[in-house]
């Protein structure tokens, strides 16, 4: 569990390419602009708006989850500064009058003010927490609860802060009968102290629920060895998800009707095919046109900024108003290595020179920052959609 959590904030962060230079092809699509009587003055500023609140909100929810963490955090520290400490063993315990409960935070043991340690129950009562202490059980908790305040809007992370916790008892209740060899008296003993009391979202309780399940698991045998070996079936599932979610597509996102009209094929797939299986030739070649890279062409200031540029410019033309022609145009056109703009043309025009508007303004671009692959400035290849909208 805990590898699913450093595999999925780590698994963004993987970016693989699988055939780029065969790929490049393609081409890269933009964000649609939309031209209209209120696409231009609307349109930018609910893009922002979207943007903002939703970034607002996400922020808004990250500081509550981490205002709750560091609150859990300062309760602890004010029960282990007010209580008495005593050493015992590897483990430090900590008597508190504000405990009716005992649980364990990194190596300290939190116990109520009288808690009698002779007691034979309060001995596996120790035993289980300093379990939890030994296999530092509070670290996992504290990653599920970072992973929590990353990852909030998922559902998910309840699913996993509750059975990593389970898992903790599991192992905690394991090792206790395995010291004791005392089994029945240890599930009589988990029945006891099933009340809930204590609740710190960072700590590790003995009377954690739920009790049923943790009664079942300590008459539970063991998995077998090939058991354990089959959990490996699930290596093709990770490297499926590696697949899905972190290697780069460079196929086009427009709808499957503009799709075939939009996408462009040069007639040098099959030289640019065969020397992708070349293994040994690593060069770029001069005039080679990407639309997967590694480091993207950048419009100065950004894509918002490139959004602002083309509504600032652009204008309906009066042919297409009087004639009510609405529509999508899509022009393509190359980032060159020096972050110049070339070969800029119409793919799809509906008429009323719309096409020729947008291909003015993608002509009046200013100089991009160029695009990099393996190190070295390349072409790349973009469509940008404009949508005219009288309404």
């Amino acid at each position: 569990m805990i590898f699913t959590v450093l595999f999925s904030l780590l698994l963004p962060l993987l970016n693989f390419e699988i055939g780029s230079e065969a790929m490049a092809l393609s081409t890269i699509q933009l964000e649609t602009i939309q031209v209209g009587v209120q696409s231009v003055e609307n349109s930018i500023g609910q893009y922002y708006n979207v943007v903002f609140i939703s970034s607002i909100l996400y922020l808004i929810g990250c500081a509550f989850m981490t205002i709750k963490l560091l609150r859990g955090l300062w309760l602890i520290f004010k029960i282990k500064h007010k209580g008495i400490s005593k050493n015992e063993g590897s483990v430090e315990l900590v008597y508190s009058d504000k405990l009716e409960s005992v649980a364990s935070f990194f190596n300290k043991v939190f116990v109520p003010t009288g808690f009698d340690t002779s007691n034979s129950d309060n001995q596996k009562i120790l035993i289980h927490e300093a379990v939890h202490c030994q296999q530092m059980h509070t670290v996992d908790l504290l990653l599920t609860e970072i992973f929590k305040i990353i990852n909030w809007i998922n559902p998910i992370t309840l699913v996993l802060k509750k059975y990593t916790q389970l898992t903790h008892e599991y192992l905690a209740d394991q090792a206790t009968v395995e010291e004791t060899k005392d089994v029945r008296n240890y599930a009589m003993l988990i029945l006891q102290q099933s009340y809930p009391e204590l609740s710190s979202q960072l700590t590790n309780q003995f009377n954690f629920s739920p009790v049923k399940k943790r009664i079942f698991m300590l008459q539970k045998r063991k998995s077998s060895q090939v058991m354990r070996w089959s959990y490996l079936s699930m290596l093709p599932i990770f490297a499926l998800m590696i697949l899905t979610f972190a290697c780069q597509k460079a196929e086009t996102d427009l709808n499957k009707a503009d799709k075939n009209k939009v996408q462009e094929i040069d007639k040098t797939k099959a030289a640019v095919a065969e020397k992708v299986l070349a293994s040994n030739e690593s060069a770029v070649a001069e005039d080679e046109v990407f639309a997967v890279v590694e480091d993207p062409p950048i419009f100065p200031g950004g894509e918002l900024a490139m959004m602002q540029f083309i509504y600032n410019n652009i204008k309906y033309p009066e042919e297409a108003r009087k004639s009510e022609i609405e529509g999508m145009c899509v022009i393509a056109f190359i980032v060159e290595k020096d972050g110049s703009i070339s070969n800029a043309e119409i793919v799809r025009n509906i008429g009323g020179k719309c096409g020729e508007e947008a291909l003015r303004v993608v002509n009046l671009m200013p100089t991009w920052t160029a695009g990099k692959q393996r190190g070295e400035n390349v072409r790349v290849k973009y469509n940008l959609p404009v949508r005219y909208k009288l309404s």
